[in-house]
């Protein structure tokens, strides 16, 4: 691959998930995923294809903000269903 290729810059899974959904470039439907294939840097690329997308990910996914995330400490103390909310205007996400 050549320097000027910036394939080489996107991972591989951002890739894979924007190869699959091409199809529905810019027609504005919603895609759900699980875990494995979503994170904040999926969903992204997918806003900029005109797809909207929503799911769950993994706690350890790159640009997942630390402060929402619980603590072992918290997860004792809190009920479960508890959930905090962060939100990036720049890319009107929420998570």
């Amino acid at each position: 691959m050549s320097d000027c290729d910036d394939s080489e810059e996107i991972p591989k899974m951002v890739q894979i998930v924007s190869s699959l959904c091409k199809q529905f470039e810019g027609t504005g439907v919603v895609m759900n995923m699980d875990n494995l294939y979503s994170s904040p840097e999926v969903f992204i690329q997918l806003l900029q294809m005109g797809i909207f997308a929503r799911g769950t990910f993994r706690s350890n996914r790159k640009f997942l903000p630390s402060f929402i995330q619980f603590t072992k400490q918290d997860t004792k103390k809190i009920p479960r269903g508890s959930f905090r909310l962060a939100t990036n205007k720049k890319y009107n996400l929420s998570c």
